[in-house]
This record gives C-alpha cells, sequence and structure tokens, in this order.
C-alpha cells in the first residue's frame, strides 16, 4: 500500500505500508519516500513512527489510519520543515555559553538571543510556508522588562534593521547552489548570481549615524516650508549616494565573475 502526503513543495512523502500476516497484533512496516524532505529529519520522524506502532500492535489497534494521521499532523503543523536544514547549521554557530535559540515549530518562527559582552540581539526570524519562493521574515525584538530583547543604541539598531532587510532581500534573490535541492543553497526562485554581506568601515556606519540624526532632528521641524525643502534636497542626495554604492558593488560582483571565469581550468 502506498500513501502520498503533500502539503508543500518541500513538505510531501510517501508512505509504503507492508502488512505482517499477525496484523494488528504485530506493527506493520512503514518505509518513507521523499525527496524534499531532510535524511535526518526522516529519521528522527520514523522513530517516533515506529513507536507508535509498536504501542499500537500492543494493544491489537489498526494502525494504517493512525500512522497516516501521525505523519500529516507532523508535516502540517511543524513549519520549520522548509528551512530545517539551515536551521540546524545556524543552531552550530552560537556561543552556547552566551547565546541562545528557541524554535516555535507551529508558528514556523525562531528566536535568537545573540550576545557580545554587554550588548545583545534578538532576533525573530519567520519562515513562510511557501519558503524559500517566499523571504524569511526577520524582526529585531525591542529590550523588554525582562532585559531578554534588544539593547543596542536605538540609532544602530535602525541602520541594522535595514541592512538585514536588504541582506534577506538579496539573498532571496539567489545565490548559487544546486537546483535539484532547494534547501542545499538555492534561496530564491530566480537565483542568478553570488551575492556578499556588505562590510561597511568605521567612516561610512559614522556617516549613517548622522544622516538618521539629521533626517529626525528635521522631522521634528518638518512644517517649516525652508526645512521641507532643504529635507527632501538631503534625501534626494543620500539616494544618489546609495545609487553610486550600489553601482560600485554591481559592477566589483560582475569584475569577481569575470575573474572566476578566466581562472576557471580548461
Amino acid at each position: 500500500m502506498r500513501i502520498s502526503i503533500f502539503h508543500t513543495m518541500l513538505k510531501n512523502c510517501e508512505l509504503v505500508i507492508k502488512f505482517t500476516k499477525e496484523y494488528p497484533n504485530t506493527p506493520l512496516s512503514c518505509q518513507v519516500k521523499t525527496r524534499s524532505l531532510p535524511l535526518r529529519l526522516v529519521e528522527i520522524i520514523k522513530k517516533g513512527a515506529d513507536k507508535k506502532l509498536q504501542e499500537l500492535a500492543e494493544e491489537g489497534k489498526y494502525q494504517v489510519l493512525r500512522i497516516y494521521d501521525y505523519y500529516n499532523e507532523l508535516l502540517e503543523h511543524n513549519n520549520l520543515i522548509p528551512a530545517w536544514k539551515e536551521v540546524q547549521k545556524a543552531k552550530k554557530l552560537l556561543d552556547p555559553e552566551k547565546d541562545s535559540m528557541k524554535l516555535f515549530q507551529k508558528a514556523g518562527k525562531v528566536k535568537y538571543i545573540i550576545q557580545e559582552e554587554d550588548l545583545r540581539l534578538a532576533l525573530l526570524v519567520g519562515i513562510p510556508p511557501d519558503y524559500p519562493l517566499v523571504p524569511l521574515e526577520v524582526t529585531i525584538l525591542k529590550n523588554n522588562k525582562e532585559g531578554t530583547g534588544t539593547n543596542i543604541n536605538p540609532r544602530l539598531l535602525e541602520i541594522f534593521s535595514s541592512h538585514i532587510q536588504d541582506l534577506v532581500r538579496r539573498y532571496h534573490l539567489g545565490y548559487d547552489g544546486l537546483e535539484s535541492d532547494l534547501n542545499e543553497g538555492k534561496i530564491g526562485a530566480e537565483a542568478t548570481k553570488k551575492v556578499e554581506a556588505p562590510l561597511m568601515t568605521y567612516e561610512e556606519m559614522q556617516y549613517d549615524i548622522d544622516f538618521l540624526r539629521k533626517q529626525k532632528d528635521m522631522k521634528e521641524e518638518i512644517g517649516d516650508y525652508k526645512k521641507r525643502k532643504k529635507y527632501r534636497r538631503m534625501i534626494r542626495k543620500e539616494a544618489e549616494k546609495e545609487l553610486e554604492k550600489l553601482e560600485l558593488e554591481e559592477k566589483r560582483i560582475q569584475e569577481l565573475q569575470a575573474n572566476n571565469k578566466q581562472a576557471r581550468p580548461c
């Protein structure tokens, strides 16, 4: 007997069921076939399924419908499955003495708390059901009474938040990976090129801080016409500078790609 379970592109499997002569007093054989679920995850799920089958057999209960419900509910309610491999890799990058990670399987969210001396960054990463076709949702959690949120300077936090959203957008557009397995690196449906996280010098970061400070001050006094005009001029200049940065970054990537092609052995 074969039973197919399909929820999304990355949450599907096929159950291959074989009956024993003493069924239902002995557990049936249930193998899982899938091209989308990570092997290690399948092993963990199957271990729980085999235990459930043994319990049902000891009670002499029929097992087909119950084992189908077990797999179906697990695939339906565990919304971390699309990014399961990435979550496991991220866990290894954390410092167990300072950092922490909390999983919310049904909500499809992962909470990270990363500490460096007195500074603390708390992130909530939401994994959409159609990930990786849909980008991640990353939120920086503000500080709270329990002291478990982010305690970084608000002005710096605005910069970090902007950079995080930009990275999510760029990685969603894609970097090189295996088309046969979306969880092996090809993040976006239209992955075409490799992008790297931009590195900022202290001077660039200081420039962003000064800009945000001026922007905040001018927003508070935006009622004045001359100040509105000055504000628009400042925004336009900032946009022109950002465009120059993007053009330089694009040129740098093209040069790297050209050098990589030339360096490849024949």
